[in-house]
C-alpha cells in the first residue's frame, strides 16, 4: 500500500493512527499542531483529558514547551486574525472555521490556563499515576542494582536447594541463568526458547535423550520458579521496568472493571511519541486504555523506525511495527532540515535500503524554502575515502583534515550573506566516546577549538568536584580543610597558596554561608539549593569569571540537575546527596542524565556520539566509523522467532554445544547490524549544508551494504593538507591592554612536576658526566651499560646465545617512534606481524628508521607475544583486547601543599615500611630515602601510563589490573656473543633501579589506585591492582622468552605490592608524612 502523507489541516485522527516521521520532517512540530487543532475544535475536549508520552524526560520538557508554545501562538494569530506564512495550522483555522475564531480562542486559553493539568511525561510518569489511581504502593522505586542482586540470590538459591536434594547441576552455570531469569523478567512477553533442532548437550546430530528432557523441563520449571520470586521479593522495590508491568496487570485485570472504566475516562487522546523505541509490553498497556474498536477516543503513534536505535536499552522496534495498520498508517516526507542537494544525493545513496525486516528506506523531498545549497565550494555530501584504517582512534587524523578543509575553504550563504564556516557550525559525530576524544586531541592538536558533548559524564568534570567539595563541607562544617579546600572553589574564588591566605575570619564567613546553604538543602532540595545558589551575585560573578565561565556555569546547571533528577526533587541531608553523588560517577558517559553538554554559545566544533546527537540538526556534519560488524551483546540472546520475542535460555547451561547456539548468535547478529544500519542514518540526516562521511578500505566495513548506493568517493589527498588553524576573526589589540604590577611577594606553595620533572631535579644533585655517551633509548633515564658479568648456567647458557636479537639503532628520536608505532597497532588484529607492519609503515617514515622497518617488525611482534610471566602467567600485550586497554593514560593527580613538606624520599620510607625484608625492592626502596631525593612535590603530580590492562577474570565490580610500560632500551651490544644475556632478570631489575622506573611505577600506581577508589568505592582497590610490568622490548623475544632458574622471564620486569601500599602512598601525598 502506498503512503499516505499526513494532512495536518484536514486529516481525522483515527484510533491506532501510526505516522512514519523521517528524519528533519518535523516530527514535534506536527505532534504539537495536531494537539493544538484539536483543542481549539473540539468544545469537548479539555487539555486534562490529554496523554502525551515520550521516551525520555527532556524530551518530556522539549514536548510540553512546544505545545504550549504553539497553542500560544496559534491563539495570538487568531486574535490578530492573520496568520504566520509558515504556520500550516493557523492558517487553517482562520480559513476553514471564520466564523468561530472567538469560540476558538476561548477554547486555548482554557487550555493554557489548564496546561498543568495536562499528562505530558514519561511512559513511567504515567505508569506511576496509574497505579496510584489504583491504591497499589511502590516502595523505592528505580533501584534496578537490588533486582540484580534478588536475581543473583534467586538463582543460587535454586541451584543450592537442588544439590543439597542430590540433584545433579553440574550442567547450569548460575551466572548466565541469572542472565536469562533477567531478560524474562524485563519483559513478560518474551517466552523461552531454544533451537528445536539441535541438542544442546551432544555434538553429533542425535535426538534428545528422555533424560536429557526431563533435565531440561526442570531447568525451565527452574527458570518459571525464579522469576516468580524475584517478583515477590522486589515486590516493594520496584524497578523502573517493573512499574510498567505492575500498570499492565492492573489495566489488563478484569476484575478491576470500574477502575479501568475511571481510568479511560479520563483520557480521550493519547499521543505516543517516539513510538519506535516502545516495547510489545507499552503497547499492550496503551491498548488497554484506548481499546482498538473505540471510535470516541483515539490513540495515534508518531515516530520511525528507522531512527529505532536504544535496543540496548530494551525498546523494541519491531513491536512497533507489528502494531502498523496499513489503512491507518501516515508519512511526513517534507524535510525542513536539509538543502534539497543535500536530500537529492541521500534520497540517491540510500535507495533502497533497509534499516531492519519491514523498514524501508523512504524517499524524503526538500521544503520550498530550501531549494539550493547554501554551502560551497565543497560538493554538499562528500564520502572521503581515507585508505585502509582499521583502528577506530585512527579515524582522528583524517577527521581533523576533513574538519580543517571545511574551516579554511567552506562557506555559507544565508538570506543572501555569505560567511566563512565557523568551529561552531560543525560537528563530527562517532559512535564511540574512545574515538571522540582521539579526534579531540586530535583537532586541538592542530590549534581547532573543540569541545566533546555525549563522550563524557559531568560528573567527573572539575565542577562536579567543587559541588562535591560544597556537600563534604555541609556535611561537616567545622572541618577546616573542608572549608579550605571549598575556599579555592569557583564558588569563592580564594587563593591557598599559603597557609595564610585565608584567615581565620574567612574561614568563618565561608563557613556561615554554606551553614545557610546546608539549611536550604535540607529544607528545599537541590533545585532550591541551585536556585539559592544561582540568585547569590557574588558566587554567579566568581562562576562566570574568566575564559572557563560558561563552562562553569553549563556544567553547574547540569550537576544540579543530574542531582535533582536522582532525588526526586526531595529535600535530603548533604550525607544521602553525597552518596547519590557517588553512585552516579559510574554512570555510562553516554546516559543522556551525566553525558557532558556542550556550552551554549562556544564557538568550536561539537564531538558528539550518535546517539546523542538524536532530535538534534547541524549546519555542517562529519561522521567518522569504521562501521565493522556488530559484536554479539553481552547477556542472554534476545531475538525474534518469526514473531514472537524469544530468549534463548540453552545460554543458562554450563557447556551447551556451539550448534545449539547458532541460530540465536545469528538472530541476535542480525538484529544488532541492522541497530547499526540504522545508527547510521541517524548520523547522515542530522546535517542541514554540508555532510562528509569518511569511507575506509577496509573490508569488515558494513558501510557499502547500510549505503546502497554510494557516491564517487572523493580521495583523502585531494583534501587540503592538515596544519595549525588559524582563527579567522579578529581578536583585541594586545599592545592597549596592561597588567597591574603587585608588589606583594609570593611563596609557591602549588606546583606541577611529574616523574620526569623529578628525576631532573635529582640528576642535577649529581655531577653532570659531560662526556656522557649519546643513545639513551625511549626517554629513558641512566645508563645502558651492564654492570653485571653475563654468566649464565650452562644449560641455558647455549638457549641464550642461539637467540638473536634484531638490529635496531637506539636514540631518544628511536623510542619515541617505537611508542607511536605502539600506539598506533591494533593488538586484536590477526596476523599480528602484518597489523605491525602496518603500524611501523605509517609511522617509522624517517631517514634513520626507514631502513629498519623488518627487524623493527619482528622485534616488536615478538615483544607484543612475549607472556610477562610471575604473577600474570602466560599473558602478553597481544592477548588483551582493545576494550580491556587503556593506552597512553594520562593522569593528573592531587598532591598535598609545600607545606605539608612531602619529599620524594617519603617515598621510599613507606615503601620500606610495608615491604617485607626478602622483597627485592628493599635495597632499592633504603637508596630512594637518600638526602639526594628530599625533592619536594606540592600540588599536583602528572604523568602517561603505557598501558593500563584489564586482565582476565575481572568482574565489573572488582577489575584486575596490571600496569604496564614499554621500555626500548638497548641493554646489549650487537656483537655480544650471547646479546639476550643483556635482559636477563637481574639485569633487568637492575636497570629498574638504576633508573628509578620503580619510583615511576609507584607514581603510576598511586593515581591508579585513587582512580579505582573514586570510580569502584566498593572494591577492594589493593587486590585490583595485580601488579606491575615493565617490558623491556629487545630482550622480549616471543612465547619461547626463557626464564631464569627462579622462574623470572627474561626482558620483563614483574611486580606485585605488598597489601596496604597504594593506600599508604596515597595517603603521603595527601599530607600525611610517615614517622621517620
Amino acid at each position: 500500500m502506498s503512503n499516505i502523507e499526513l494532512d495536518l489541516a484536514r486529516q481525522p485522527i483515527l484510533n491506532g493512527m501510526v505516522t512514519e516521521a523521517s528524519a528533519g520532517t518535523g516530527k514535534t512540530y506536527s505532534v504539537a499542531a495536531l494537539l493544538v487543532r484539536e483543542l481549539a475544535t473540539d468544545e469537548n475536549l479539555r487539555i486534562s483529558e490529554v496523554l502525551v508520552t515520550t521516551f525520555t524526560r527532556t524530551a518530556a520538557a522539549e514536548l510540553r514547551d512546544r505545545i504550549r508554545g504553539a497553542a500560544i501562538s496559534t491563539c495570538d494569530q487568531l486574535r490578530s486574525n492573520k496568520a504566520n506564512a509558515d504556520d500550516v495550522m493557523a492558517t487553517h483555522l482562520l480559513q476553514t472555521y471564520p466564523h468561530d475564531i472567538g469560540a476558538m480562542i476561548h477554547r486555548l486559553e482554557r487550555a493554557l490556563v489548564e496546561f498543568d493539568s495536562a499528562t505530558i511525561s514519561t511512559i513511567h510518569s504515567v505508569c506511576t499515576k496509574v497505579l496510584h489511581l489504583a491504591g497499589v504502593s511502590l516502595g523505592n522505586v528505580g533501584e534496578d542494582d537490588i533486582t540484580s542482586r534478588v536475581i543473583a540470590e534467586v538463582v543460587n538459591d535454586a541451584i543450592v536447594s537442588r544439590t543439597v536434594a542430590g540433584i545433579d547441576v553440574s550442567r547450569l552455570n548460575a551466572g548466565r541463568m541469572a542472565e536469562v531469569v533477567a531478560k524474562l523478567l524485563s519483559d513478560p512477553f518474551t517466552e523461552p526458547w531454544m533451537d528445536p533442532t539441535q541438542n544442546p548437550f551432544m555434538t553429533e546430530a542425535q535426538p534428545i535423550s528422555v533424560d536429557d528432557q526431563n533435565f531440561l523441563d526442570e531447568y525451565l520449571e527452574m527458570l518459571e520458579k525464579c522469576k516468580a520470586r524475584v517478583q515477590d521479593a522486589t515486590l516493594n522495590h520496584p524497578s523502573f521496568n517493573d512499574l510498567l508491568k505492575r500498570a499492565h496487570d492492573v489495566v489488563t485485570d478484569k476484575s478491576r472493571g470500574a477502575l479501568i472504566n475511571d481510568i479511560r475516562s479520563r483520557f480521550k487522546l493519547a499521543i505516543v511519541d517516539e513510538a519506535q523505541d516502545t516495547d510489545k509490553l507499552q503497547w499492550e498497556f496503551f491498548d488497554a486504555l484506548f481499546p482498538p474498536d473505540q471510535i470516541d477516543r483515539a490513540l495515534i503513534a508518531v515516530g520511525d523506525p528507522k531512527q529505532a536505535i536504544y535496543g540496548f536499552r530494551g525498546a523494541d522496534v519491531r513491536a512497533f511495527v507489528l502494531r502498523i495498520d496499513p489503512a491507518k498508517k501516515r508519512t511526513l516526507t517534507t524535510n525542513h532540515r536539509s538543502d534539497k542537494p543535500v536530500l537529492d544525493q541521500l534520497n540517491t545513496a540510500l535507495s533502497g535500503a533497509l534499516f531492519g525486516d519491514q523498514i524501508p528506506y523512504v524517499n524524503v523531498k526538500a521544503s520550498p524554502k530550501n531549494p539550493v545549497s547554501r554551502f560551497g565550494p565543497i560538493n554538499p555530501v562528500e564520502f572521503v575515502d581515507v585508505g585502509k584504517i582499521t583502528n577506530q582512534n585512527r579515524l582522528d587524523k583524517p577527521t581533523a583534515q576533513v574538519v580543517h578543509e571545511l574551516l579554511t575553504v567552506g562557506k555559507l550563504t544565508i538570506d543572501g550573506v555569505q560567511r566563512d564556516i565557523e568551529p561552531r557550525d560543525i560537528c563530527v559525530l562517532v559512535r564511540t566516546k574512545a574515538t571522540g576524544r582521539a579526534i579531540e586531541r586530535k583537532l586541538k592538536q592542530f590549534k581547532i577549538p573543540a569541545v566533546s558533548n555525549g563522550t563524557e559524564s559531568v560528573m567527573e568534570g572539575a565542577m562536579a568536584s567543587h559541588v562535591r567539595s560544597m556537600l563534604e563541607l555541609m556535611e561537616r562544617i567545622t572541618d577546616v580543610g573542608r572549608t579550605r579546600r571549598v575556599a579555592s572553589t569557583p564558588f569563592f574564588g580564594l587563593s591557598i597558596r599559603h597557609e595564610h591566605d585565608i584567615s581565620d575570619l574567612d574561614l568563618q564567613r565561608i563557613q556561615n554561608r554554606v551553614s545557610d546553604l546546608r539549611s536550604v538543602l535540607q529544607s528545599g532540595g537541590v533545585a532550591t539549593l541551585a536556585g539559592a545558589i544561582n540568585s547569590d551575585d557574588q558566587f554567579m560573578t566568581r562562576l562566570t569569571k574568566g575564559s572557563s565561565g560558561e563552562r562553569h556555569i553549563t556544567d553547574f546547571a547540569h550537576v544540579m540537575d543530574v542531582l535533582h533528577v536522582a532525588t526526586d526533587g526531595k529535600p535530603c541531608t548533604p550525607t544521602h546527596l553525597l552518596e547519590v553523588f557517588m553512585s552516579l560517577i559510574d554512570a555510562d558517559e553516554t546516559s543522556e542524565l551525566v553525558s557532558r553538554r556542550v556550552e551554549s554559545d562556544v564557538d568550536a566544533v561539537q564531538i558528539m556520539t550518535i546517539h546523542s546527537a538524536k532530535g538534534l540538526q547541524f549546519p555542517c556534519v562529519v561522521v567518522a566509523d569504521l562501521w565493522k560488524p556488530a559484536t554479539a551483546p553481552r547477556g542472554a540472546p534476545v531475538f525474534y522467532n518469526q514473531n514472537q520475542r524469544v530468549v534463548d535460555i540453552v545460554h543458562g547451561l554450563e557447556s551447551p554445544t556451539e550448534s545449539s547456539r547458532v541460530a540465536s548468535k545469528e538472530a541476535v547478529k542480525d538484529a544488532a547490524n541492522a541497530e547499526m544500519s540504522r545508527v547510521m542514518y541517524v548520523a547522515l540526516t542530522r546535517t542541514m549544508y554540508h555532510l562528509s562521511v569518511l569511507v575506509t578500505d577496509d573490508a569488515q566495513s558494513r558501510l557499502p551494504t547500510m549505503v546502497p548506493h554510494i557516491p564517487d568517493k572523493r580521495a583523502l589527498a585531494s583534501v587540503a593538507k592538515l596544519k595549525s588553524y588559524k582563527i579567522k576573526n579578529a581578536k583585541p589589540d594586545a599592545s592597549k591592554f596592561s597588567c597591574a604590577k603587585s608588589t606583594a611577594s609570593t611563596s609557591q606553595s602549588y606546583r606541577r612536576t611529574s616523574f620526569s620533572g623529578i628525576m631532573d631535579i635529582h640528576k642535577k644533585s649529581h655531577r653532570r658526566d659531560y662526556f656522557e655517551r649519546p643513545g639513551h633509548g625511549n626517554d629513558e633515564f641512566g645508563n645502558d651499560d651492564n654492570q653485571f658479568s653475563n654468566q649464565e648456567p650452562s644449560e641455558l647458557s647455549d638457549l641464550l646465545k642461539s637467540i638473536t636479537i634484531p638490529v635496531v639503532p637506539s636514540s631518544k628520536h628511536v623510542g619515541d617512534q617505537i611508542h607511536e608505532i605502539l600506539e598506533f597497532v591494533d593488538m586484536s588484529a590477526r596476523p599480528l606481524r602484518d597489523e605491525v607492519g602496518r603500524a611501523v609503515g605509517q609511522v617509522a617514515t624517517s631517514s634513520l628508521l626507514r631502513r629498519y622497518h623488518q627487524p623493527l617488525i619482528t622485534m616488536l611482534t615478538r615483544a607484543l607475544e612475549t607472556p610477562f610471566g610471575g604473577a600474570f602467567g602466560d599473558v602478553s600485550f597481544a592477548d588483551i583486547d582493545p576494550s580491556d586497554r587503556l593506552a597512553e593514560m594520562d593522569f593528573e593527580m592531587s598532591v598535598a601543599l609545600s607545606d605539608a613538606n612531602i619529599m620524594v624520599s617519603d617515598i621510599g620510607r613507606v615503601l620500606l615500611s610495608v615491604l617485607s625484608p626478602t622483597d627485592v625492592l628493599c635495597n632499592y626502596a633504603t637508596s630512594l630515602t637518600d638526602s639526594s631525593f628530599d625533592i619536594s612535590i606540592a600540588g599536583l603530580i602528572n604523568g602517561s601510563l603505557d598501558a593500563l590492562l584489564r586482565l582476565p577474570g575481572s568482574t565489573p565490580d572488582q577489575p584486575l589490573l596490571a600496569i604496564t610500560d614499554y621500555k626500548s632500551n638497548k641493554m646489549h651490544q650487537d656483537d655480544d656473543e650471547s646479546p639476550m644475556s643483556g635482559y636477563s632478570p637481574q639485569h633487568v631489575q637492575a636497570k629498574m633501579e638504576e633508573a628509578h622506573y620503580i619510583l615511576q611505577a609507584l607514581i603510576y600506581g598511586t593515581s591508579i589506585y585513587r582512580m579505582l577508589r573514586w570510580r569502584l568505592p566498593k572494591a577492594n582497590h589493593d587486590a585490583c591492582i595485580k601488579g606491575i610490568a615493565y617490558g623491556f622490548l629487545r630482550g622480549m623475544v616471543g612465547p619461547e622468552t626463557p626464564v631464569d632458574a627462579n622462574g623470572h622471564r627474561y626482558g620483563v620486569f614483574t611486580w606485585q605490592a605488598p597489601v596496604g601500599l597504594w593506600s599508604a602512598l596515597s595517603d603521603l601525598f595527601a599530607g600525611k608524612k610517615p614517622t621517620q
